[in-house]
């Protein structure tokens, strides 16, 4: 059995401003910055704007490198992690501005969020991530508060033996759960931190039994997505976000024993090195993938307690 990977696993996390790299956070046409954060009505059509300089010369970035299909990932959570949206704002090449008019409904399928993204009351942190050309990624934050009785959700760890979460999920309009997911998360502890990582084995329910997922459909150039943030991330504005965004492949499975028939992997793979970014204790955790021409979204929530780095 030959294993070929089309794509690279690719990881990151959050980082603020650098020398060379100023975000420019606009909601409403009002500046968000530092600490500092907007007061907004909840469900309101609300504009989300940046920009991007160069602090040395004030000069505003234009030129941006496609990153899994789109300019620019934008995740916007809230403080206790119950309402996550992934969403990908327009890319005006001209001025360097991007844009997107959240809590509207969008045709793009691709900014399936964007409809319910801010209507919790609640604080919520706005992470977007881009690559300047000739710069590399650079990613940064801003926040938000919506106005109303924010009801705070406990985070509770799913249930789970011996590290291994068993989950049930359905599609919208159907009362058995049509998916069956595994998880699964291994450590390898080096020099500068751990490298994690997760295994999330996939069934869908066909006639009654369910069945390895071999027919994802590929979304924004990969097989899967995820984000991965840290319980309390909020009270790290001013350090590197316990915040990870990671990407599973299309893998081939080519079996020779079987007419030579080429079918996808199962099994997603998302890796990430963390350096010491990830707070330890409870995590959430974000699958997002294509199936049958929706884009799936599928939550699991562990703990997470890293080993110290090896003396090297």
């Amino acid at each position: 059995m030959k294993m070929l990977f089309l794509s690279l696993l690719v990881s990151f996390n959050l980082f603020a401003g650098t020398s060379d790299f100023k975000s420019h956070f606009f909601v409403n046409g009002k500046k968000v910055e530092g600490m500092k954060h907007v007061m907004l009505k909840p469900n309101q059509p609300t504009l989300l704007e940046m920009y991007f300089t160069n602090p040395a010369t004030n000069e505003v970035y234009t030129d941006f490198k496609i990153m899994h299909g789109k300019y620019m990932h934008m995740v916007i959570a809230n403080k206790d992690l119950s309402v996550f949206k992934h969403v990908h704002p327009y890319f005006d090449p001209t001025t360097g501005r991007f844009a997107l008019t959240v809590n509207m409904p969008f045709s793009d399928p691709d900014n399936q969020d964007a409809r319910t993204a801010l209507t919790k009351p609640g604080m919520y942190m706005i992470m977007a991530d881009v690559i300047v050309q000739g710069v590399g990624m650079r990613m940064d934050h801003a926040m938000v508060h919506l106005m109303g009785r924010a009801d705070s959700t406990q985070l509770v760890a799913d249930d789970h033996n011996d590290n291994v979460i068993t989950k049930y999920f359905r599609r919208s309009n159907e009362e058995t759960p049509t998916y069956k997911t595994i998880f699964k998360k291994h450590f390898i502890t080096g020099c500068s931190g751990n490298i994690v990582q997760f295994e999330i084995e996939m069934f869908h329910l066909v006639n009654g039994e369910y069945k390895p997922l071999l027919d994802f459909q590929p979304w924004l150039g990969e097989a899967a997505h995820s984000v991965w943030i840290s319980e309390n991330f909020m009270s790290h504005m001013h350090h590197n976000m316990p915040f990870a965004h990671m990407h599973s492949p299309f893998i081939l499975d080519d079996d020779d024993d079987d007419d030579n028939d080429t079918v996808y992997d199962h099994i997603l793979r998302f890796n990430f090195h963390d350096e010491g970014v990830m707070l330890p204790g409870l995590q959430k955790m974000w699958i997002q993938f294509k199936h049958q021409d929706k884009v799936m979204k599928i939550p699991f929530i562990f703990d997470y307690q890293p080993e110290p780095p090896r003396n090297c």
